[in-house]
């Protein structure tokens, strides 16, 4: 600053500064006075410029250890809180396990433990992380903790739970007290080392993205079925359904076809639900394209009429109704039907028939 201007122009400047300040959404634990004395206005610009242009977090370090707020509901002992160690620090990723895990590995174990950590490491950085934001759109990036990093919690979940995300953690504490204050995503310790953990992390690394492109920059919450039909597909963009056999679309396909009357858009919580979702997003993609789902997420309105928004701007004469219709006889015809709206691309779901006693609500 050049203190030989006048007094005045400090006076404007220091005017146009709180305007910009009070604009500004991520000032957090920040209080700025409007009223002050004019010998203060140069030393109040200095703290306040220093205030909003502060200097990022500093990188989790390996070996750290902290104490994670964690859902009770998934948690395998219904705990509330964890304490876990940073493991692993990959390009795009901070690996943490629960501690009480790893206190129960002989040394061998925890060695093979780090090897498997690379590996999980190595997927998510040059697969899951680049082809889900290419797709989707960006995390929230650096998001709440100043870090471009997500942050990986292994825990002790419910058998039958592979991972999940809470966004009340993307929070600052101020405002959701249990926050871990953090772009964080939960998984399965059980599942490393097998291919299920790339399962889960493709799976909610889509709700973190999900919330950054609907909730944030939107303004607007996705419905759940929609929402998880997308994480559900985002296993088969990462290419890790290429595999068919014992793939996840293959166990959701079979779940399917033992269920095929359950609900699409209700959603329960069960692995019907996610089985009818799976198999209808595979069939908007097959019949649509994937821009279906990736453009109806980039905009305001959510479930059947964000669907149908994009039918109605693609110049699509169908609307969801009528998509559903011909997903449902798709289901019943099986690979019988010449007409491609009844068929799904995929050669090893043109199996899939529904025996004509079941009849879907």
């Amino acid at each position: 600053f050049n203190l030989d201007k006048k007094e005045d122009n400090l006076t404007h400047l220091f005017d146009f500064i709180i305007a910009y300040l009070s604009k500004i959404s991520k000032l957090n634990n920040c209080v700025i006075l409007s009223r002050m004395k004019k010998h203060h206005i140069i030393s109040s610009i200095v703290v306040i410029a220093a205030i909003s242009f502060s200097v990022p977090t500093s990188a989790d370090t390996l070996g750290e250890r902290h104490t994670f707020f964690v859902n009770s509901t998934y948690d395998a002992q219904s705990r509330t809180s964890i304490s876990a160690t940073l493991k692993h620090v990959s390009v795009y990723a901070y690996f943490y396990i629960e501690d009480s895990y790893l206190n129960n590995l002989s040394s061998y174990d925890q060695q093979t433990l780090n090897q498997k950590l690379i590996v999980a490491g190595q997927d998510f950085d040059n697969t899951i992380y680049p082809k889900e934001i290419a797709f989707w759109g960006s995390e929230p990036n650096p998001g709440v903790d100043n870090d471009s990093r997500v942050t990986i919690l292994l825990e002790l979940l419910n058998p039958g739970t592979g991972g999940y995300f809470d966004s009340a953690n993307t929070n600052p504490s101020a405002q959701t007290t249990n926050s871990n204050q953090r772009e964080i995503i939960m998984a399965n310790v059980l599942s490393l080392g097998n291919d299920y953990l790339k399962i889960f992390l493709a799976h909610e690394f889509q709700h973190l993205t999900s919330f950054n492109q609907k909730e944030l920059l939107q303004d607007t919450s996705e419905e759940v079925w929609l929402n998880e039909l997308r994480s559900q597909y985002a296993i088969t963009l990462v290419g890790y359904n290429d595999n068919f056999q014992n793939s996840d679309l293959y166990q959701r396909a079979s779940t399917f076809i033992k269920n095929p009357t359950d609900s699409l858009t209700e959603w329960p919580n069960t692995n019907i639900d996610y089985a009818s979702a799976t198999l209808f997003g595979q069939y908007l993609v097959d019949r649509f394209g994937p821009k279906i789902l990736s453009e109806t997420l980039q905009n305001r309105l959510i479930g059947i009429a964000s669907i149908n928004k994009w039918l109605s701007d693609n110049h699509k004469t169908e609307r969801f109704d009528d998509v559903f219709r011909d997903w449902v006889w798709t289901n019943y015809i099986g690979s019988q039907s010449q007409d491609s709206k009844f068929k799904y691309t995929n050669q090893n779901l043109q199996t899939i028939q529904v025996p004509v006693t079941d009849t879907r609500q």
